[in-house]
């Protein structure tokens, strides 16, 4: 017993000084500004008109010097909208809502429409 109380306060202490470590890591920020274009329903329209409003985005954009704009497409006719969006000559960087391309996500990357990131990873 004593040997099993001793392992998992080493263990606490060994993960506490890890996650330490973790905490104190800083992102390099260039002058240079970074932007994304995110096409996507706002999940939280209810609340903010930008996802750039909430408390996250904010941080998010502190922390790594990447500012994101959001394009919020209308829900009531999000198919339509994403369908004209396939048809644009100029595509955002991301893309949430690749279960509406016909096919889903996975035919998008079949036809060389959207991009399988695992290979990135």
């Amino acid at each position: 017993m004593k040997k099993t109380l001793a392992f998992l306060i080493a263990l606490m202490l060994g993960l506490g000084a890890t996650v330490g470590a973790l905490a104190e890591i800083t992102y390099p920020i260039s002058d240079e500004k970074i932007e994304l274009t995110v096409w996507g329903v706002n999940t939280l329209s209810d609340y903010v008109v930008d996802l750039n409003e909430t408390p996250f985005y904010q941080a998010l954009e502190e922390a790594t010097g990447v500012h994101v704009n959001f394009i919020h497409p209308n829900s009531s006719n999000l198919q339509e909208q994403f369908n004209l969006l396939m048809f644009a000559d100029k595509l955002p960087d991301i893309i949430y809502g690749g279960n509406l391309y016909t096919g889903g996500p996975f035919q998008g990357v079949a036809d060389n429409v959207f991009v399988n990131l695992a290979d990135y990873l």
